[in-house]
């Protein structure tokens, strides 16, 4: 047997390893990012309720953590979705609670954040049983005409998952790709001893 049969084997095995690692890093990609699209959706629908900025948004926390988002107008042209001037990271927002304390959300301290077609988080908080306000506005002054914000339950479990599953996706996938490239790689190797 020679050294280009010998090699076949393990070829063969770089390249079903790496076409199912593929796959199964799509599948795995794409559900994680409709999960963390679907938790925000969800967010966004079953909110406590919505404000232009720089309106107060007042609304009857349960207790627990609570998520801003920066909303996408579907009508109006808005710079934060358009152009990339990051809107959110100059998004100020004062929450005050019913215990009478009150908390910032800046929109620029998030290490990471979701952003969709349906809008972009700014931040979330904590907040005691009873009334509770937030008002949101722009750092820099900017135009706020047509830009409107939410307050929801924040549903963290699903996002987090979903962004694990994202993630693991990704990997996988990468994964799939190095295998398949070491595979041809090889292949066309041994092809040219032939």
């Amino acid at each position: 047997m020679s050294d280009n049969q010998s090699a076949e084997p393990r070829i063969r095995r770089f390249m079903v390893w790496g076409s199912w690692m593929f796959l199964i890093g799509l599948v795995l990609a794409i559900g994680g990012a409709a999960t963390v699209a679907i938790s925000q959706g969800t967010q966004v629908a079953f909110g406590a309720d919505r404000a232009e900025i720089p309106e107060p948004l007042t609304f009857d926390a349960g207790g627990g953590d609570y998520q801003l988002t920066l909303l996408a107008d579907p009508l109006a042209i808005q710079s934060p979705f358009i152009g990339g001037n990051n809107a959110v990271a100059n998004f100020l927002c004062t929450v005050d609670r019913s215990d009478g304390t009150s908390v910032e959300v800046d929109g620029g301290t998030q290490f990471l954040r979701v952003e969709s077609d349906l809008g972009t988080e700014i931040g979330g908080f904590s907040a005691p049983a009873g009334p509770t306000t937030a008002t949101c506005a722009f750092k820099d002054g900017r135009d706020s005409s047509f830009y409107y914000y939410s307050v929801a339950p924040k549903s963290s479990i699903v996002t987090t998952v979903g962004i694990v599953i994202l993630i693991i996706g990704v990997v996988v996938l990468g994964l799939g790709i190095w295998s398949l490239s070491r595979g041809y790689g090889a292949r066309s190797n041994n092809l040219k001893r032939l």
